[in-house]
């Protein structure tokens, strides 16, 4: 069973399996999001996907959110790699920082490095894993 790292409020919590995180996400009622990673990841069985040579998988659910949305990163490899959230005017609105593994949960619950809530809006959600930037829309709504 693959090993989950859930991040929080820049808190890692380590050693969370598949099911764990399935069980907090049915909590969360967003069933529908584990749903997402588990046909990622048949497909990819399915068709012989060679994660060493594809880029990073980099989603969220729900988008666009109004209490938190959930991030799910499937890498090549074990890496360290950066997500950042910007504001559609490019300023950094929340960092995590993920260290030396390959699937990663992150939970973005719509505030800023400060705590504080962020207006309804854009953002842009970017992920920098070696020499590879990904890039994805989040909607946020109050």
């Amino acid at each position: 069973m693959n090993k989950f790292f859930l991040a929080q409020n820049n808190k890692l919590y380590k050693n969370f399996t598949l099911k764990v995180v399935w069980v907090v996400l049915f909590i969360a009622k967003t069933l529908i999001f584990s749903e997402i990673i588990e046909k990622t990841n048949d497909f990819v069985s399915k068709h012989n996907v060679n994660y060493s040579q594809t880029l990073p998988i980099f989603i969220n659910f729900p988008n666009p959110f109004s209490s938190e949305t959930y991030i799910y990163i499937k890498l090549p490899q074990k890496s360290d790699c950066l997500v950042k959230i910007y504001d559609l005017f490019g300023n950094i609105i929340k960092k995590f920082v993920l260290e030396g593994e390959e699937e990663y949960i992150l939970i973005w619950d719509g505030t800023d490095e400060k705590n504080n809530k962020v207006s309804s809006g854009g953002y842009i959600g970017v992920l920098y894993c070696s020499n590879t930037k990904v890039i994805r829309k989040i909607g946020y709504r109050k």
